[in-house]
């Protein structure tokens, strides 16, 4: 999996142990005026993908944890050009789509799995994320994950 290296650490590299997956990690471009890091660009996602033929999608976080995006159809191209999803962790812009000045959502823009947490934007329990793929279909997390159950640790190394 190449992901983005500033990606929500705890979640993304917890899901990667728990699925046995691999991970690459994407430098992400830095936005010249504030210094912060938002997503990796196209080229740096092209040159993965063909360095890393075996990889089995792509995730990044759009737009980062202050609300600052770039346009996301050219990382989905590149993504789909090698027959591999892009995922995007939309957690903070599950708003995006709700006014015509507010930047494309991850899934208008191309990607095929998108994450998104509507309590960052919208009232809702904090137990209820949201994945929706290009068959548009919403999933929510399970009863007892909505519930606050608790998960057992998997043992490290």
């Amino acid at each position: 999996m190449l992901v983005q290296r500033n990606v929500y650490a705890k979640s993304v590299l917890n899901g990667l142990m728990l699925a046995g997956a691999k991970a690459v990690f994407l430098e992400p471009q830095v936005d010249e005026s504030s210094g912060l890091a938002t997503a990796p660009s196209t080229e740096t996602v092209a040159a993965a993908l063909t360095a890393y033929p075996e990889a089995k999608g792509v995730l990044v976080t759009m737009p980062n944890y202050y609300g600052m995006g770039t346009d996301l159809a050219p990382l989905a191209e590149a993504c789909h050009r090698h027959d591999v999803p892009l995922l995007v962790d939309e957690a903070h812009g599950a708003h995006y789509e709700q006014h015509p000045r507010l930047p494309r959502s991850a899934l208008a823009s191309g990607a095929d799995v998108v994450v998104n947490r509507r309590t960052r934007c919208w009232p809702r329990s904090p137990w209820e994320p949201c994945c929706t793929s290009r068959s548009g279909e919403p999933r929510t997390a399970p009863p007892a994950a909505r519930h606050g159950a608790k998960l057992e640790p998997i043992p490290t190394r």
